[in-house]
């Protein structure tokens, strides 16, 4: 009888085990502000509400709303960032992007002057807004442009900087279960091998 006791007794202790151990914790979200481009994948994208070009507010929470979106930071003197702006406005859908300017110099500040040249140059309509959001590019370290951030439910997924010209590429790393992070460049080359 006391062997059947201590069996059912091991039973139970066996079966209860997972009731009875601590819940796992959720990780800490990583800090944007001090990791580089690459590290930033995983933590949680900086909080904004911000004027674009034409005074409407845009925020996080109405972007996580819809899906998944991207943070361009270049800067209004960036020549070489214009391939890159324009095959972002072409192979991302309608709505999931914002311009953001990084440069927080004197007379760097109009927005919708410089959408007004990038349409201009790259002759035809670009729909996205333009913010001015020096302080945002500061707090996630922004310091290679063009930068594209990769953002789903304020979570960094992904991070590309540097030239990046193809529309294709970028509508497939958008629509990715595994978008590629670093830089633009070396990632195509490596795709090519």
């Amino acid at each position: 009888m006391r062997e059947a006791a201590l069996l059912v007794v091991l039973i139970l202790t066996a079966g209860l085990s997972g009731c009875l151990a601590s819940p796992e914790t959720e990780p800490e979200p990583k800090d944007c502000a001090t990791a580089d481009a690459v590290q930033k994948v995983g933590c949680v994208f900086p909080e904004f509400s911000l004027p674009a070009e034409d005074e409407t507010i845009y925020n996080n929470s109405q972007l996580d709303a819809d899906g998944r979106w991207v943070a361009y930071f270049s800067a209004v003197w960036c020549t070489h960032c214009k391939p890159t702006i324009d095959a972002l406005d072409s192979g991302l859908p309608e709505g999931r992007m914002i311009v953001f300017n990084k440069h927080a110099g004197a007379g760097f500040d109009n927005m919708s002057e410089w959408k007004e040249d990038m349409v201009e140059e790259l002759e035809r309509n670009i729909s996205r807004p333009f913010i001015h959001a020096p302080g945002l590019a500061q707090n996630l370290s922004v310091a290679a442009i063009p930068h594209v951030v990769l953002v789903e439910n304020s979570t960094v997924l992904a991070v590309r900087y540097g030239l990046w010209n193809d529309a294709n590429s970028i509508a497939e790393w958008f629509e990715s279960d595994a978008p590629s992070s670093g830089a633009s460049q070396e990632i195509e080359m490596q795709m090519e091998m």
